[in-house]
């Protein structure tokens, strides 16, 4: 039997994929450290409040805790997409990568001023003036991808120290 007990999964170029609950629980490590170490970054900018505003609020508090649920759920959406294509710590890497940038379009230049109703920054003045959360969504984009191969290593690695059970001989009468 196949070491993948397939959740058949389809990317946006229609492709299936095998994922794991080890791929799940990467996503949601992953988005969750990502995240919280993005929000660190974010809480030093000030741009907390901002967040905050997506739920009627201005406390940086709130938008830390917005902030990781979000990363939360685009970690499990990584998982799902990419998840089963990530065999090692340079495609973790790549792949990661890849998706920050693509959050970094998705979220500060276009979901977010649409939701705070400044219309999409799609223009050099706007992309220019998002760099720095272009680095954290980098930052996030990498830990998150980083985090599959890392925990595949340590499951095989608890699974390697895990010794089968005795058998126990039955009485004869």
């Amino acid at each position: 039997m196949s070491q993948c007990r397939q959740i058949k999964t389809f990317s946006a170029a229609n492709v299936v994929g095998c994922m794991t609950s080890t791929h799940l629980r990467s996503g949601v490590v992953g988005g969750f450290v990502g995240g919280l170490l993005f929000g660190a970054m974010m809480a030093f900018m000030g741009m907390l409040p901002m967040i905050a505003m997506l739920v009627g609020s201005e406390s940086g508090a709130v938008g830390m805790v917005v902030h990781i649920a979000l990363s939360v759920v685009f970690g499990l959406a990584f998982a799902i997409v990419v998840g089963s294509k990530i065999a090692s710590y340079p495609s973790g890497v790549g792949y990661g990568a890849i998706y920050g940038v693509l959050l970094w379009v998705l979220g500060p230049l276009v979901f977010m001023p649409l939701a705070l109703g400044m219309g999409v920054m799609l223009s050099l003045e706007g992309a220019t003036a998002a760099i720095p959360s272009l680095v954290g969504h980098l930052v996030y984009g990498v830990i998150l991808g980083l985090a599959f191969p890392a925990l595949e290593k340590d499951k095989k690695a608890s699974e390697k120290d895990v010794e089968p059970p005795e058998e126990i001989e039955g009485e004869e009468e």
